[in-house]
């Protein structure tokens, strides 16, 4: 699955963009048909927790990629938009727990590195963002 070849960050990408092209096929060539519908989000539950404890990771680097990257450019709609792809992939992980522990290190280091630097109140939204879509998905 999760090849030493690609980076992790890359690897989520690659997810993200291959959903989209499922889902868009889905939508225009199957008039979103329940049982494509189920088949994709059991092909995708399939894949990304053969080796879920990477996946999860892989999710995390990509999220810290971003924040630390990508969200210093760009709007509160894109910033939103990207959030809620990463989101649509957490939900196919079973063990969500393992994605969590990774998440609350990432995030912790993020914030404690945020405040040496000054660190920006449109990023501190954005994290705010994404642990409330988080707990939607989880609960507390």
């Amino acid at each position: 699955m999760l090849d030493d070849k690609v980076k992790p960050d890359e690897f989520v990408a690659n997810v993200i963009n291959l959903r989209e092209k499922m889902f868009n096929i889905h939508t225009k060539s199957f008039s979103k048909d329940n049982t494509i519908d189920l088949t994709i989000k059991t092909s995708f539950e399939n894949f990304l927790n053969q080796e879920s404890e990477k996946t999860a990771m892989s999710l995390v680097y990509y999220l810290d990629d971003q924040f630390k990257k990508e969200f210093k450019n760009l709007s509160e709609v894109e910033i939103n938009d990207r959030l809620e792809r990463v989101i649509k992939i957490f939900r196919y992980l079973q063990d969500k727990d393992v994605f969590e522990g990774f998440y609350k290190n990432s995030l912790s280091k993020r914030l404690l590195d945020a405040r040496g630097v000054g660190g920006s109140i449109y990023l501190e939204e954005a994290e705010k963002l994404l642990v409330l879509k988080l707990k939607e998905e989880c609960g507390f």
